[in-house]
């Protein structure tokens, strides 16, 4: 006797999720294996890198409980606001428009954004830096519906104060993106492109790149397309013709 087993599709308008987690440098690699690096899967991640990641000696120091209840109050708040749906019952958007001078500095960060990506020239911080453009705009709406659930703003309208702080939020996620970057390139490096890298000195020109390249049994071409694709991770362009390492 065969059992009918019976499915059901089910289909979301919105679907997202949020991923919070860890992840050791030593295999961020493996997190970019395939096509994550060219499908936009690792520029959609926000990165968190303490300074100082040594290990810490035991200490006698107590939490402050306080942190965590004010925390859940905040949440609270903005879980519990009334909303309204239309007649199939879908949510009714609430949309919070910027103020104007709020505006005016969110779109000037963004010019100055677009041409930061125009100029880069490592395709993978390129992608990376496309993103914020969004990121920031979020990071405007979270940022002001925080401040009003702590009672510092109210929420009708996104203003300044908030916009500056998502500005901030950018930078140093973009700061944290570009170490991950470098550290996953320089865990797919080459035997051949940790030697030329090492004989480089910390500052060198085009020409001078392209000798040491080929002492070390690298084409020119490659060398160049070597410094090409890494250079705003483990190289910076000075000027014209003019690199460093980082």
């Amino acid at each position: 006797m065969t059992e009918k087993v019976s499915t059901r599709c089910l289909y979301s308008v919105k679907p997202w999720i949020s991923v919070v987690g860890t992840i050791q440098n030593g295999i961020l690699n493996e997190l970019a294996q395939g096509s994550r690096t060219s499908n936009g899967f690792i520029d959609r991640l926000l990165f968190v890198m303490p300074g100082n990641q040594d290990k810490q000696p035991w200490s006698d120091k107590e939490p402050s409980f306080y942190i965590e209840a004010a925390w859940a109050d905040i949440i609270g708040k903005l879980v519990s606001m009334p909303y309204e749906t239309d007649a199939d019952g879908n949510i009714v958007s609430n949309i919070l428009p910027f103020a104007p001078e709020a505006k005016a500095h969110l779109y000037e960060w963004q010019r100055i954004n677009t041409e930061e990506c125009n100029r880069e020239e490592c395709d993978a911080l390129k992608g990376v830096y496309n993103k914020f453009d969004f990121h920031a705009i979020r990071f405007c709406l979270i940022l002001q519906m925080a401040r009003w659930a702590c009672g510092e703003a109210d929420k009708s309208e996104i203003d300044l104060v908030s916009v500056e702080n998502a500005i901030s939020l950018v930078d140093y996620f973009k700061a944290t993106a570009t170490r991950v970057q470098g550290i996953i390139r320089e865990l797919s490096l080459s035997e051949l492109q940790r030697a030329v890298m090492s004989a480089l000195p910390d500052e060198f020109t085009t020409e001078q790149g392209v000798e040491i390249a080929a002492d070390n049994s690298m084409p020119e071409r490659t060398f160049k397309d070597f410094i090409r694709r890494f250079t705003g991770i483990h190289f910076q362009k000075f000027r014209h013709g003019v690199y460093g390492k980082i």
